[in-house]
């Protein structure tokens, strides 16, 4: 199995302790009724204006969890984080950059609103010494602007595919289209040596995963840690699929989680994303944190206090997804 150059000894203690990663990081199986909606019911609702769209999906969102209170899984909330956590605790490793941990931000850009806002997270970022990574559409309701592009590649971000369009069922199309579609998107992404991808709504499937390593794809982050209401792989650390012949960095939390799913007064938002980080501390893991754009549009300020909040951890390190992944390969120094 190939394992992380700098989470041998975190690898060896889930060996030791019976834990079985490819189990864990196995792709989950969708229910009928969702894969339907997805495939069918999604399609329709496009249709409707952005602001209709947003309305009735928050309305999905808040069918699943009808009390709007905050629900989480943290990572020490799961016994084999529990394990790694009692494992290494003495050692205070530093696998990452001489670093105790990693936190990855990323932005998946969903519409023309999220894109018109996408130079001001990135002067935000920016302006925090912040690197991070902007998932693009290339087909979808707002026109791609290479020279967006090759600025954000010129100031340090990482830009990955986020899909040819949003299809929410995209994962559940006809393998073939599903590996032409993701080859025209290639092509128009500016970025000549883009590695990554985020799948539309995190929607995941085998063929999806098959498509993307044959697709030359170096790594994904679609599957979840904690979110209760989908299949959690439970551990911070990139894995390599071997099936699919591509890395997995999952993702923790975004902002749908605290502003769509709930109802969570912002003081609340940083008192959760501190623990998180905390935690991720005590494994030595990777907290990758999703933002989309336009839901930051009129929440600015709050942004601005939760990267300040986030960057006050003076034991971990900020990289872009792109540059963990090849951190744990080895690829790029100790």
């Amino acid at each position: 199995m190939i394992t992380p150059v700098n989470l041998q000894q975190h690898y060896r203690i889930l060996k030791d302790e019976g834990i079985s990663l490819p189990d864990l990081f196995t792709v989950p199986t969708i229910p009928l009724k969702e894969k339907l909606l997805r495939k069918f019911g999604v399609p329709i609702a496009r249709k409707l204006p952005i602001k209709g769209q947003y309305l009735l999906t928050s309305a999905v969102k808040r069918f699943r969890n009808p009390t709007g209170k905050l629900k989480l899984n943290y990572p020490l909330d799961f016994p084999e984080c529990q394990i790694i956590a009692e494992k290494v605790k003495e050692h205070n490793l530093k696998p990452w950059w001489g670093k105790r941990a990693v936190v990855c931000v990323s932005h998946d850009v969903d519409n023309s609103q999220g894109l018109r806002f996408v130079t001001k997270m990135a002067d935000i970022d920016s302006s925090y010494d912040l690197p991070s990574t902007f998932n693009f559409l290339t087909h979808d309701d707002y026109e791609f602007d290479n020279d967006l592009i090759r600025s954000l590649i010129h100031d340090g971000f990482e830009v990955g595919l986020h899909g040819y369009t949003h299809d929410q069922g995209f994962a559940f199309r006809n393998p073939k289209n599903m590996k032409k579609l993701l080859q025209k998107a290639g092509q128009v992404l500016f970025a000549e040596n883009f590695v990554g991808y985020r799948s539309p709504a995190l929607s995941v499937s085998e063929q999806l995963f098959q498509a993307l390593g044959e697709s030359n794809f170096l790594y994904d982050s679609s599957l979840q840690i904690a979110s209760p209401f989908y299949h959690s792989v439970r551990i911070p650390f990139p894995f390599y699929m071997e099936k699919y012949g591509i890395w997995e960095l999952p993702l923790m939390v975004q902002d749908d989680n605290y502003f769509r799913d709930t109802n969570t007064p912002e003081d609340l938002i940083l008192e959760s994303i501190t623990r998180f980080i905390n935690e991720i501390i005590e494994l030595n893991g990777v907290f990758v944190i999703n933002f989309h754009p336009h839901l930051m549009i009129k929440r600015e300020n709050f942004y601005k206090n939760l990267i300040k909040t986030i960057k006050a951890h003076h034991d971990v390190a900020f990289a872009t997804m792109e540059k963990v992944i090849e951190y744990a390969k080895g690829d790029i120094s100790q």
